[in-house]
């Protein structure tokens, strides 16, 4: 029976010790803790609204040195470091409407190419290795 009576003690003993009374006012805050991790990249953002650009084509004919050489102005841009963006192209006879794309990049040491230099405060379009009397064009957006 004194078992019984032990149990039935601790039993009432844990029964009113469960219950709280009131709670007290709340203590001061603690300092603030270290930042955790990074949490994961979420979903990128839906497309932004169309751009504009300029955009600017001039022409020029080669002569007998197979160079064709024409500014561009200072509404490309005056930074060195920041060049437009600028596509070549090549005709025999511009009026029938076929151009071939030039590459900016010489893929052997006499096929044409084109390129961008800084010049006198302003860019230059060249194009080098063009038979004579060929029309070079230049398609620049800035």
């Amino acid at each position: 029976m004194d078992r019984r009576k032990t149990l039935i003690t601790a039993m009432l003993l844990a029964t009113i010790t469960a219950c709280a009374g009131k709670d007290g006012a709340a203590g001061p805050t603690g300092p603030q803790g270290a930042q955790g991790p990074q949490g994961v990249a979420g979903l990128p953002g839906p497309a932004g609204a169309n751009g504009s650009a300029n955009r600017l084509t001039v022409t020029g004919v080669a002569g007998s040195s197979g160079t064709v050489g024409v500014s561009l102005g200072a509404a490309v841009g005056m930074d060195p470091s920041r060049p437009p963006q600028m596509a070549c192209y090549l005709a025999n006879l511009p009026q029938n409407g076929t151009w071939l794309a030039v590459a900016g990049t010489p893929t052997t040491t006499s096929g044409p190419w084109c390129g961008l230099s800084f010049n006198s405060g302003g860019f230059v379009a060249g194009m080098f290795n063009v038979p004579a009397g060929w029309t070079a064009a230049f398609v620049v957006s800035y």
